[in-house]
């Protein structure tokens, strides 16, 4: 809370459900989670707005939120992408382009630098989206390690970063450079992708653990926590990974105690 206190939000206090994918700040302040099996759910000021599918949610099932500075907020749900503009669910974009490329089980979503919005889905490879242009995808067909992409982020350079079913790839705009067992990574899926302050990246890999990755750089991954799963909520300003979860987590970083 903006006084310091804190505050559980679950069923008892307003949610559908208690299994919460995303929470993300919009620039009003209000934290928009996005749940599975209850919405996508809004909270300012300690009250909760909730958009379900009676309000033309996709799905229930909201995988990812994503806000933007103009106040515009996309969810992925596991039936297609959905655009929330001044409290509503909008049927099609401002510039009159599909707010949705398809009823596809979307999984990520981030913005380029380039303000173009990115969509990781499983099965259907990564959509593009630019405005005023609508979207267009890109799969292994292009490219990318697998149609199964779990994660998307923002890398250095201006390139793009997928987790995928089989490893990580790197998109700078015009080409694709995919990273697996050959390069330390893998070779489980990469769930998750965090970007560092610098040039690396924080990957969530199955079999591996959390994972530090520089693909600019030719020096091996290093591996701060090996598990069966691992997942990094995120990273703190310095580039470190914080709120590390895991199972039979196990510290084997260079640098810890």
């Amino acid at each position: 809370e903006p006084d310091g206190s804190s505050t559980v939000i679950d069923r008892d206090s307003g949610l559908n459900s208690n299994m919460i994918n995303d929470i993300q700040a919009g620039p009003d302040s209000a934290l928009w989670i996005a749940t599975e099996g209850g919405g996508l759910v809004r909270r300012r000021n300690a009250a909760l707005q909730m958009f379900v599918e009676a309000e033309a949610l996709p799905s229930a099932h909201v995988q990812a939120v994503l806000c933007e500075a103009d106040g515009s907020v996309w969810a992925a749900t596991r039936k297609g992408i959905a655009l929330i503009r001044d409290g509503r669910i909008l049927e099609s974009a401002p510039d009159g382009s599909p707010v949705s490329p398809g009823a596809h089980h979307f999984t990520a979503l981030a913005l380029a630098v380039d303000g173009s919005l990115w969509a990781a889905s499983y099965g259907q490879g990564a959509w593009r989206r630019l405005p005023g242009k609508g979207w267009t995808q890109h799969g292994s067909d292009q490219g990318l390690a697998s149609d199964e992409v779990y994660s998307v982020a923002r890398a250095s350079a201006g390139r793009m970063a997928f987790g995928t079913a089989l490893g990580l790839s790197l998109y700078d705009g015009s080409a694709w450079r995919n990273y697996g067992p050959q390069d330390g990574v893998g070779p489980g899926a990469v769930r998750c992708v965090f970007t560092s302050a610098d040039s690396a990246l924080w990957l969530c890999v199955e079999g591996q653990g959390i994972v530090r990755f520089d693909p600019d750089r030719f020096d091996p991954p290093e591996t701060w926590i090996t598990s069966p799963i691992g997942r990094a909520c995120a990273v703190d300003p310095s580039g470190q990974p914080i709120c590390l979860m895991s199972l039979t987590d196990s510290l084997d970083s260079p640098e810890s105690d």
